[in-house]
């Protein structure tokens, strides 16, 4: 191969050949990088409906960790050969009051089944409402069940049917936050907003890590629909409180920062929302998502060339996602940018 000779000139064929192989392996980087996005987005949705989706079940297991762990404690306290005995002592005790119940009851005279058909007496097998012959661990797995399939409806905007899954799911375990917070949103979308506010409350109560957005969304979606400005402003505020560094990404997430922004315009206090972010420019650079919502709130103040200056910065300081985000935001709530 000839060495390239800098006092010499570059031929048009070969400035034509590079600039045409250039121009090749950008088409085809700009394609790839495309099909790339797109896949990472439905994995991105893939992920995010997987995780709501065991989210109740890493709960239960968090629960039956928490219990075995005490259990272990309470047994590592005991001589093994005591609990062996108990043990026996349990076992002939139990098996002394079955034949005495039998004795009693006449079982060993005729079967089971012509005995059970003859009791006017004898209690009906399990049905799926009656969940008080289910231990502990088959309630919880029943409720799972019904939440399960309350998402589904839901998600297929069943909503009257979903309301049914998830009453029961939260009739059978008291605890199961995850069906109170779908309870809520199906409610919501039923307008039957009392009802919905109760579950979301419900929700809250169980919170036991703060950072969940959901019970209080949903709760701010209420209040902004029945226009308790005041209600949905600390609804909303408690809910974007929770989104300091999001990932992934969620429309409501956007929803919420401009649900806000409206509830802060109908009760009067956006413009001195929007001055308090802009006199603090630390707390803007520091957390991304401050700059993203201080865009919002310019969007729902009708100041366009405000929020696009946000965007242009967010792009600058390379927070790419947020500003994908703002811009379809913008796009949806103002003229096009």
């Amino acid at each position: 191969m000839e060495d390239f000779d800098p006092a010499r000139c570059v031929s048009p064929e070969a400035r034509v050949r590079i600039e045409r192989e250039v121009e090749s392996l950008r088409i085809r980087l700009e394609s790839e990088l495309s099909a790339g996005a797109q896949l990472l987005r439905r994995i991105k949705w893939e992920i995010e409906t997987n995780r709501q989706i065991l989210l109740p079940d890493l709960t239960l297991a968090r629960r039956e960790l928490a219990q075995a762990e005490k259990d272990l404690e309470v047994a590592s306290k005991h001589d093994s050969s005591t609990l062996a005995l108990i043990v026996l002592v349990f076992a002939f005790l139990i098996g002394w009051v079955i034949d005495l119940n039998r004795s009693s009851t006449g079982a060993f005279d005729e079967p089971a089944e012509a005995h059970r058909e003859n009791s006017g007496n004898q209690p009906p097998p399990a049905s799926r409402h009656d969940h008080g012959a289910l231990t502990e661990r088959e309630k919880e797995q029943e409720a799972l069940k019904h939440y399960r399939e309350g998402v589904k409806l839901s998600q297929g905007e069943k909503f009257a049917e979903a309301v049914e899954m998830f009453l029961e799911a939260v009739g059978i375990d008291p605890r199961l936050k995850a069906a109170y917070e779908e309870l809520g949103y199906a409610l919501y979308r039923l307008k039957r907003y009392e009802e919905s506010i109760q579950a979301s409350d419900a929700a809250i109560r169980l919170i036991f890590i703060d950072d969940d957005f959901k019970p209080y969304y949903n709760l701010g979606l209420v209040h902004f629909e029945i226009e308790n400005w005041p209600g949905a402003i600390h609804a909303f505020q408690s809910s974007v409180d929770k989104l300091l560094h999001p990932y992934p990404w969620k429309d409501e997430y956007t929803e919420a920062y401009y649900r806000l922004g409206l509830s802060l315009a109908k009760a009067g206090d956006l413009h001195d929302e929007i001055q308090f972010l802009e006199t603090d420019w630390r707390l803007i650079n520091d957390l991304p998502i401050k700059r993203f919502e201080l865009a919002t709130f310019y969007t729902c103040a009708g100041r366009r060339k405000s929020a696009k200056k946000q965007h242009r910065l967010l792009l600058e300081n390379g927070d790419f996602s947020l500003a994908e985000e703002l811009l379809k935001l913008m796009k949806k709530h103002g003229k096009p940018v």
